[in-house]
């Protein structure tokens, strides 16, 4: 990983951790739903997914992206991989323990 994807990264991470707050801070924003019969999704799952690719695509515009939400799109041997809300459970709960997770894979 190079200096400005690892830069890129903490930018994105930061910004996807201060959406998912405001989301989690106003109840009225924050939905939660069943995905499978142990696992939840939120509304900020989504937001915070649909940010991060955004952003990876103003970045690196030829790059593939595997998010957890929306799955596997573009080409490319670089592959950016988003899990936009790791904890989905705790950060539901309002417990602190919960991250943005991003990771580049350079192929």
């Amino acid at each position: 990983m190079t200096d400005d994807c690892l830069k890129a990264a903490l930018d994105m991470a930061r910004e996807a951790g201060d959406l998912a707050q405001s989301m989690r801070d106003s109840p009225t924003e924050l939905k939660t739903s069943a995905k499978g019969p142990m696992d939840l999704v939120t509304s900020a799952d989504h937001a915070v997914e649909t940010l991060l690719r955004a952003r990876i695509q103003v970045f690196e515009p030829s790059v593939a992206i595997l998010g957890e939400e929306g799955g596997f799109e573009g080409k490319g041997q670089s592959i950016w991989i988003l899990d936009p809300i790791d904890g989905t459970v705790n950060f539901s709960r309002g417990m602190p323990d919960w991250a943005i997770s991003i990771a580049y894979f350079d192929g």
